[in-house]
């Protein structure tokens, strides 16, 4: 339209990006003296629908490393390193045990190294992690019962000495069973999945920019929840923070995953019975393994059989859904 600048394209069917990414225009524009100008235009499709149901693409046996995970309980895509973190909050209790309870995952399920809480988490349930400044966050929710916030320092490495580790108790605010973790991009703040209030709590910095507990332990945090008991009561609950469709995907059962805005509104769920899932209790949101540039999936992992009831299990699995009807920019 020569009046408004607008560039309409019709007739063309419902744009897709995992066949169509992006779009090519060449506009030429005609000024009053009769002379022309070409430019070429690249238009990135984006998400426009909330993902509809997903597909089993592979099933990862974590129990298959060296040395393995038996027991995963959250994951984390690390973007910078283009890995995913796995954690293990029971690997700790077995024979098995080598010192290491974080597993850095490549995308297509092979093992790229190890890290360790140790020194300051026993049972680290939950990770997320923040792309802005690479922070990592663990809920534990043994001892203390806290979370615990670590800064790579200077070398931007993790397991180094110049690593700095803060913490802030959850059951100032009645987390008292924390699980899963998330960070919101859009916002800043955390998600902390409990799983026995069966709650959501919201944490945000306060004032003074740092996650460093409620005002009754000294901080400033602000901290709000809403309840997920009419969605699905897990032991071991798992969340994550999609920053396109601005909502989080919740493990609410065995076989199924809520889509949720931030204050918890039901938007959707997704059957992940394919997998046949024992105990999943944990789900990160990160390129697909089969197509990364184009296509996301959902990466679930799997305890399996408890190791209360087997000490020498070593079953933990991590399964990788293809998010169908994804639109990516």
């Amino acid at each position: 339209n020569s009046s408004t600048g607008v560039i309409t394209r019709s007739g063309t069917g419902t744009l897709n990006a995992q066949s169509e990414p992006t779009i090519n225009l060449h506009v030429t524009a005609t000024s009053s003296d009769g002379s022309t100008d070409t430019h070429a235009f690249t238009v990135a499709v984006t998400a426009s629908q909330l993902p509809t149901s997903v597909t089993l693409a592979h099933t990862i046996l974590t129990s298959q490393w060296s040395p393995p995970s038996p027991d995963p309980t959250d994951i984390v895509y690390i973007s910078h390193l283009g890995t995913l973190l796995v954690a293990d909050s029971e690997v700790d209790e077995m024979s098995i045990f080598t010192g290491k309870n974080l597993y850095q995952m490549n995308l297509n399920g092979t093992l790229a190294g190890t890290l360790t809480t140790i020194n300051f988490s026993d049972e680290p349930a939950g990770v997320t992690y923040n792309p802005t400044n690479h922070h990592l966050f663990f809920a534990d929710d043994t001892g203390t019962k806290s979370v615990y916030e670590l800064n790579p320092g200077k070398d931007g490495l993790y397991n180094t000495s110049d690593d700095i580790v803060t913490s802030f108790k959850t059951a100032a605010f009645g987390s008292t069973d924390s699980e899963s973790l998330a960070y919101d991009t859009n916002r800043g703040v955390l998600y902390l999945q409990d799983g026995s209030t069966h709650r959501i709590y919201t944490i945000a910095p306060g004032q003074n920019g740092k996650f460093d507990g409620v005002p009754s332990t000294g901080g400033d945090d602000v901290v709000t929840s809403f309840s997920t008991q009419s969605l699905g009561t897990p032991s071991d609950g798992g969340i994550a923070y999609d920053p396109v469709h601005d909502l989080l995907y919740v493990i609410v059962a065995r076989n199924s995953v809520a889509m949720v805005t931030p204050t918890g509104d039901l938007l959707g769920t997704l059957d992940i019975s394919a997998a046949n899932p024992k105990k999943p209790a944990g789900l990160a949101l990160a390129p697909s393994s089969d197509d990364p540039s184009h296509q996301m999936s959902l990466y679930i992992v799997d305890r399996g059989i408890d190791n209360n009831s087997n000490p020498t299990e070593n079953d933990g699995k991590i399964y990788e859904f293809h998010l169908n009807d994804w639109l990516l920019a």
